[in-house]
C-alpha cells in the first residue's frame, strides 16, 4: 500500500493534504540544512 492511500484512508482528504505538505516542506527543510548547512527558506 502506497503512502497516500494509507493517509486517504486514515484522514479525510482535507485534513491529510496540509498534514502532507507539511511533512514534505520539513523534510525538504531538512535535506537543505543537511547538504547546504543551511535553512532553505521554502
Amino acid at each position: 500500500m502506497k503512502i497516500s492511500e494509507f493517509l486517504h484512508l486514515a484522514l479525510p482528504e482535507e485534513q491529510w493534504l496540509p498534514t502532507i505538505s507539511g511533512v514534505l516542506r520539513q523534510f525538504a527543510e531538512e535535506e537543505c540544512y543537511v547538504y547546504e548547512r543551511q535553512p532553505c527558506g521554502i
